[in-house]
């Protein structure tokens, strides 16, 4: 076998396009897995330290969707709407969160006694950033939407490049800097150090779009962390991003390489890609209903994936099918 053929010396970038929702399948399956030792499951040491990389999966999906933005926005050319460009955005991540979490705060917020007060504050986002109780992905991608669009023209500049560079250094030291116990302050460095796929996503959109070949998408992620690793200042910056970019040119790669195969569809799960969103809504929900009535264990980790793959399944199947005239979005 002719394994430059399988892993190309010239990377084809737009593979990360073409393979997007295998990508994206590949992402939510890791965030599902990657709960294990935090939910508690019984496993041994070597098996929790594996599934526990699954964490990248997020990166993977910052990846990914940071491209999906630079073809969302540059095929509407100049002349965008960035108001409504934002809107079709947060209604896309929105409706779906909406509609699947505000029947649990509802009744958690009757049954604790905080009553509708304390339903705004945890639908809105703000347990999150002053507790750290919610879903941390949408409370970061929702302003992360928010400020895209400038994101976008620095990233599309002629030294678009340079000012990659300079926002992942900005991201870095702020996300190591020592604030001491500030939660909010916290928790906006918990998450800023998550963005750096989505930048790099956005930045290399255009060469994704005209399928442009390059070396470097190999050499990049190793350098990176051999810097970070060098300088102690940044020896304790979450290098994770720079192993999910790795990985998913790699599996991009591969799933170019199977697509030749008829088990193509079956192995790279096409369809679990597409509802991605609703998985890690519904990973939420159904770990916030059962920490109510059980402990945590490995029982607990499998209903909540259980639960996962339950709600995304009544949410796309039975009430867009229900409601979907009133919910379209471009």
């Amino acid at each position: 076998m002719n394994l430059s053929k399988i892993i190309p010396i010239r990377y084809n970038l737009g593979n990360l396009s073409q393979y997007r929702t295998p990508l994206m399948g590949m992402s939510i399956i890791m965030i599902l897995l990657c709960h294990a030792r935090m939910d508690g499951a019984q496993l041994p040491d070597v098996v929790l330290s594996i599934l526990s990389l699954g964490n990248w999966g997020v990166d993977i999906f910052l990846l990914v969707s940071g491209i999906g933005m630079y073809y969302s926005i540059s095929k509407k050319g100049n002349n965008i709407n960035w108001e409504g460009w934002i809107l079709s955005r947060l209604k896309r991540v929105l409706i779906p969160y909406l509609i699947l979490e505000s029947p649990f705060w509802i009744w958690y917020s009757l049954h604790d006694g905080t009553g509708i007060k304390g339903f705004f504050y945890y639908i809105s986002f703000c347990s999150y950033w002053t507790e750290h109780v919610g879903l941390w992905f949408l409370a970061l991608l929702i302003p992360l939407y928010i400020i895209t669009p400038l994101l976008y023209k620095l990233l599309s500049s002629s030294y678009k490049y340079l000012n990659l560079g300079i926002l992942l250094v900005i991201v870095m030291v702020i996300s190591v800097y020592p604030v001491g116990d500030n939660t909010i302050i916290n928790t906006i460095q918990s998450c800023l150090f998550r963005t750096p796929c989505y930048l790099i996503g956005l930045c290399i959109g255009s060469e994704v779009k005209e399928s442009k070949r390059s070396c470097l998408i190999y050499l990049i992620p190793i350098i990176l962390y051999i810097i970070l690793q060098t300088f102690d200042s940044f020896s304790a910056v979450y290098k994770g991003w720079i192993w999910a970019l790795l990985i998913a040119v790699l599996f991009a790669q591969l799933f170019s390489y199977m697509s030749r195969s008829r088990l193509y569809n079956v192995i790279t799960l096409l369809n679990i890609g597409k509802y991605t969103l609703e998985l890690y809504i519904g990973l939420d929900i159904s770990k916030n209903i059962l920490i109510q009535f059980m402990g945590l264990g490995t029982s607990y980790w499998l209903l909540s994936i259980c639960g996962s793959i339950v709600f995304a399944f009544l949410y796309n199947v039975v009430f867009l099918k229900i409601f979907s005239k009133g919910l379209k979005w471009s």
